[in-house]
């Protein structure tokens, strides 16, 4: 156990501090419990003796001393005294376990939200290739519940030990009122504790398969509520109820699984411990001779024991069954920072440039063998327009992933001006490049939320403008809050020309240089999508901006100052639209397939 301890607080980060201040409190609760239990016997022979001091202090040490103590205070030892002495352990005890208590679930609080904001700050840096790999529902599930049940479970070490000075203690006591009968109950807890072994082996099985079941369970929760569309219109309801059946089925299983095999040790160890007691009762009446007061006392204490051998044996069971969170949560960890997003760029890139290059570019995803981009080179003029198309699977999305440095290419390289866009620190870099992706991805909040996210320092005159210059802000003044309208989860209220009009204008508030846009027309009419090429040539023509356009629908990037044609990941011609219309054959006859497209359903 303290192994598993040392290796998982390597993620949790427990301080020592944090471990020693509920050690101490712990010892000093357990210590004023002892004594508050241990004054009893002084009481009882207090009553049996008649409240006769001389009697008492002549025939025990114990009450010689009490009497030195009364006298040096300049106290009467009374019965009333001593009862006061007794409730005053116990009152301090019960304080001393309330701050200890208190510290606990603070320390818990804490070490939960330090590791979600450690997590959450990984997936953040690691790189796109490995965030792609991974699913919402398993992060969602790590997040909300396996992060709990791993704080908790590198906590029952500390738990173990806590019992383990509980225990000492107790057992200190007992030996002092029989040794014999003492060594006795060490054998009885050392029998005991062997009893669930094979359920402490089998809680960790139990607890694996339930965090797998969790993650499958939540990843099918996550995908579903965001689909609710096709699940409706492919009539598959009676299906996807039939699998989220099947994965409630085993989740209940795994936890009913889980309770039992915990119930067990509680079901087996009670009467066991009880049954002890009793017969202890029976040998130190019986065989030992022992005064009542003392086999009182003893029966108390064993008694007081009985939360605590259970506590020492079930600790091991219980981490056993959090391994698995364990597991999962520092494999996700480890991985994540495995995946770190590589920052070795110093120089600081303010924006100003002349040319965009790109030098004989290759990249293919991992594990795939085949060059998605192969050997692309060409040149973005800063102020322009510049469009990439070509068909579905030519690389164009691929390859704006390459600007920001979302993505490394295998081979060659990305210029701004003479410089390597990897010497750049790429946060600063990254700051003045503003994407607006082809399904606009808008988290909940108001209309002036969603402009503002990335740069949160602009005001209502800025949010305004910026809308404006999108051509947003004639149908938000139609709103009722208008730009404190809430649009829900990925702004559902509005129509798709009007989130993408919203994006926009999140993309222009930012101030960014190089404006990047993936497929903005592809689902607009064609006079949405006339509209919208007339805000960009707008925005080129006021601000000065670049913008890198990637499309198959070439009716809307049509007034590009340079269209780039992409096919099968290599660059097959570049010109305006006029050139492209005379000199290649993809491009006019694309050309015209997406005109004739727009007019119909324009």
């Amino acid at each position: 156990m303290l192994k598993t301890f040392i290796q998982y607080n390597q993620l949790i980060g427990i301080r020592v501090k944090s471990i020693v201040t509920i050690l101490i409190l712990t010892f000093l609760s357990t210590i004023s419990e002892a004594f508050g239990i241990g004054i009893f016997y002084p009481i009882f022979q207090y009553i049996e003796s008649g409240e006769n001091l001389s009697l008492l202090a002549a025939d025990s040490v114990l009450w010689t001393k009490i009497v030195e103590i009364s006298i040096f205070l300049d106290l009467n030892v009374t019965l009333i005294l001593l009862l006061s002495v007794a409730f005053l352990f116990f009152l301090t005890r019960q304080i001393l376990l309330y701050i200890k208590v208190l510290y606990q679930a603070r320390l818990t609080s804490y070490l939960q939200k330090k590791v979600r904001s450690e997590i959450f700050l990984k997936y953040l840096k690691a790189d796109l290739s490995y965030q792609e790999t991974l699913s919402a529902g398993s992060l969602t599930n790590i997040m909300i519940g396996e992060i709990p049940r791993s704080v908790s479970a590198v906590m029952i070490p500390i738990r173990f030990l806590i019992h383990l000075i509980m225990f000492v203690i107790y057992i200190a006591v007992l030996s002092i009122i029989s040794l014999e009968m003492t060594f006795l109950s060490l054998l009885v807890f050392m029998l005991a504790s062997r009893i669930p072994q094979g359920w402490i082996r089998k809680s960790k099985d139990v607890g694996k398969d339930l965090v797998n079941t969790n993650t499958l369970l939540s990843s099918f929760i996550v995908s579903r509520f965001k689909s609710p569309r096709i699940i409706r219109l492919s009539g598959s309801g009676g299906a996807e109820m039939k699998s989220f059946n099947h994965l409630v089925k085993e989740q209940h299983s795994h936890n009913v699984s889980a309770s039992i095999l915990a119930n067990r040790t509680d079901m087996v160890m009670e009467p066991v411990i009880i049954l002890m007691s009793l017969f202890f009762l029976y040998i130190s009446y019986s065989l030992l001779s022992m005064s009542i007061e003392i086999i009182g006392l003893y029966m108390i204490i064993s008694m007081r024991l009985l939360p605590i051998v259970k506590g020492l044996i079930e600790s091991r069971q219980q981490i056993m069954d959090a391994l698995g969170a364990l597991e999962i949560v520092k494999s996700r960890s480890d991985k994540m920072a495995e995946s770190h997003e590589k920052n070795d760029g110093i120089l600081n890139f303010n924006g100003l440039f002349a040319k965009i290059k790109l030098k004989d570019i290759f990249y293919h995803y991992p594990g795939c063998r085949s060059n998605v981009v192969n050997g692309v080179s060409f040149e973005i003029n800063s102020g322009e327009i510049t469009a990439i198309v070509g068909p579905s699977g030519s690389g164009k999305s691929t390859l704006i992933d390459l600007f920001p440095r979302l993505r490394v290419p295998q081979k060659g390289a990305i210029f701004i001006d003479e410089n390597n866009i990897n010497e750049f620190e790429i946060n600063e870099f990254r700051s003045k490049i503003s994407y607006v992706p082809q399904n606009p991805q808008i988290f909940e909040g108001s209309i002036s939320d969603h402009v503002q996210y990335g740069n949160s320092n602009i005001g209502e005159y800025e949010i305004k403008e910026a809308c404006k210059l999108a051509g947003a802000s004639h149908f938000i003044k139609e709103l009722s809050d208008g730009y404190n309208s809430l649009i829900g989860e990925d702004a559902i209220k509005l129509s798709g020309g009007q989130r993408q009009r919203i994006d926009l204008a999140r993309a222009l508030a930012s101030n960014a240089q190089i404006l990047i846009l993936d497929e903005p027309t592809s689902n607009l009419d064609i006079e949405s999508s006339t509209n919208f090429n007339a805000v960009l040539s707008s925005i080129r023509d006021q601000r000065r901006q670049t913008i890198i356009i990637v499309s198959h629908d070439l009716f809307g990037v049509s007034n590009s100052d340079k269209i780039i044609v992409l096919k099968n990941g290599i660059v097959e011609d570049i010109g305006n639209h006029d050139y492209l219309l005379d000199n290649n054959d993809w491009y006019s006859k694309a050309y015209s397939s997406s005109q004739k497209i727009k007019y119909k359903n324009g």
